[in-house]
């Protein structure tokens, strides 16, 4: 008889086996990249307690993934023992028990779901209705009655019965890979659109990046238990954010897809940080020192003028200028440039200090900013806003960055702090909320990458809603003696010194005073350099030859 024979059309054994495998393992991806919507997700587990857990702050939810061929699941189905030895049941083994068997942390809440290929029957149906939508829904007395029956007053380990089970659980039916693939799919084009302003116009693109997420959590669900931890079995939200984002902006490189204007930019910070100080009494302060080098024990004011330049797109036209999206041609564009940027040169040093704020916001946070200067009016005077920025946050609400700058020609650095402080108080006191509609009034979103900031710019709203979101930068440029032309070798540890006395006198005052800023998130930048007239005539000429 021939070796070859007839294969079994059915899809038990191995190959039902193989599927429900990789079916998982697509679920498991599938809620990574939920990641990519949902930031209070911050990690996703494979078989560590259960098939599933997706970790958040406050909750961890434990998915069981069923991939067995069913007409309908019902509540059989659910409280169905296993068979060991001897075709013996084994206690507390079904679906049920071993689900409600997760909840045993007794600090983090537990939520279940149970996720299979085939609708469940009406017994079941209340559990396929969203948590949050069951309160004006029937059917809980019934099911709590019906499984009750069959637990015998079986509890979780931190004491809950099975009406916390239903009332905590989601009965979710995915019948595909391909259709996990697909709600992948999306997810993963709408953040390179929203939220890194990149259009992944081939499908190729999206599923080599399905296929790397799918092969990760299938390395991680097939690690052994007794001889891996936890973290090495868990896909984290820092570790997939930061993949999926250099992942993204490779593919946009290769085929220049950028569609919003501050992600395609290239960003090339203009100064550099040289000390940084958190206060430790007022956690909400903080002091950034930034700084030039020398080259040749010359300082590099060429450097930081010829910089500028790179910057002027941004700091002088509107993004949709940018983005030519209003048929304005490149000499239309370049006039409109060198119009503006005349009127910047004759305010050259307010120009200058919102120009650096800007790149050193932009560079260090990757922001995107509301361009253009913001003009208040309050009591028949303008109040300027110099730098209005959206910084994205990872594993928290996203901020908005407001800062005010300037460039002194002294190094009075206190009383010149002292007075922007107190023109900040000010604007939150007297004008923010003009601001805040203001800055909703003029923000481009189609232009920008999707955001979480428009309730900060609710005015029927109190900025006290939102303290925690808004963060307040103060730049300032002066002259420091430790500074020198040529280089003084060794002036880094006397200049952070003067750094660090600055802002301890800085935050005395606040204290001292009871002001009102003790509680506003805030960044001060302190640029010295050496002598800010020759760096602001280097600078002008610089721009007047653009």
């Amino acid at each position: 008889m021939s070796w070859m024979h007839v294969m079994d059309s059915s899809n038990a054994g191995g190959v039902a086996a193989k599927y429900g495998f990789l079916y998982q393992d697509c679920a498991a991806a599938f809620f990574v990249t939920q990641m990519l919507r949902d930031k209070d997700i911050q990690a996703v587990r494979c078989e560590v307690i259960d098939d599933i857990d997706i970790i958040k702050a406050e909750v961890t939810e434990f998915i069981q993934v069923k991939t067995t061929d069913k007409n309908r699941w019902g509540i059989t189905d659910l409280v169905k023992k296993a068979k060991g030895a001897n075709s013996k049941l084994i206690p507390d083994s079904s679906i049920l028990h071993k689900s409600m068997s997760c909840d045993h942390d007794s600090i983090v809440k537990a939520e279940f779901r149970i996720l299979t290929l085939d609708k469940v029957g009406s017994a079941l149906d209340y559990l396929t209705i969203p948590i949050k939508s069951r309160p004006s829904k029937s059917g809980r007395d019934k099911l709590f009655d019906s499984l009750s029956k069959s637990l015998n007053g079986f509890k979780t380990p931190n004491g809950n019965d099975i009406g916390y089970w239903i009332d905590s659980t989601w009965w979710q039916v995915i019948p595909s890979i391909r259709e996990l693939e697909l709600e992948a799919f999306n997810n993963i084009r709408y953040a390179a659109m929203h939220i890194y302003g990149v259009c992944l116009s081939l499908d190729d693109q999206v599923e080599r990046i399905w296929r790397d997420i799918v092969y990760t959590l299938n390395k991680k669900s097939t690690l052994s238990r007794k001889v891996h931890t936890a973290d090495e079995k868990t896909y984290s939200r820092i570790d997939f954010i930061e993949w999926i984002e250099h992942e993204i902006k490779l593919m946009a490189l290769e085929t220049h897809t950028y569609i919003k204007v501050y992600e395609r930019q290239n960003i090339r910070p203009i100064l550099s940080e040289f000390d940084r100080i958190n206060s430790t009494s007022q956690p909400s302060k903080t002091i950034i020192a930034l700084h030039q080098t020398y080259s040749l024990k010359q300082y590099r004011y060429k450097y930081v003028a010829e910089s500028i330049c790179m910057w002027l797109d941004e700091l002088l036209l509107r993004p949709e200028e940018i983005a030519d999206s209003i048929n304005i041609n490149s000499t239309q564009k370049y006039s409109v440039l060198k119009q503006r940027l005349a009127a910047s040169i004759a305010e050259l040093e307010h120009f200058l200090g919102r120009a650096l704020l800007h790149s050193t916001i932009r560079a260090d946070k990757k922001s995107q900013p509301i361009p253009a200067l913001l003009y208040i009016e309050q009591d028949g005077a303008l109040k300027i806003l110099d730098n209005v920025h959206i910084v994205r946050q990872l594993n928290a609400k996203d901020e908005l960055w407001i800062g005010l700058s300037k460039i002194l020609m002294t190094n009075n650095v206190h009383q010149t702090l002292t007075q922007m402080r107190e023109e900040l108080c000010e604007l939150i006191i007297d004008t923010l909320d003009q601001a805040r509609q203001k800055i909703l009034d003029v923000k481009k979103d189609s232009y920008l990458v999707s955001h979480e900031i428009n309730e900060l710019l609710n005015v029927t709203q109190p900025f006290d809603n939102y303290i925690d979101r808004f963060r307040f930068a103060i730049f300032l440029g002066y002259e420091s003696s430790h500074l020198t032309e040529p280089e003084t070798a060794g002036y880094e540890i006397s200049l952070k010194r003067e750094i660090s006395s600055v802002f301890e006198l800085f935050l005395n005052d606040l204290v001292d005073s009871d002001h009102p800023l003790i509680n506003i998130k805030l960044d001060i930048y302190l640029y010295p350099a050496p002598n800010n007239k020759t760096l602001l005539a280097t600078v002008r000429e610089k721009l007047e030859s653009f």
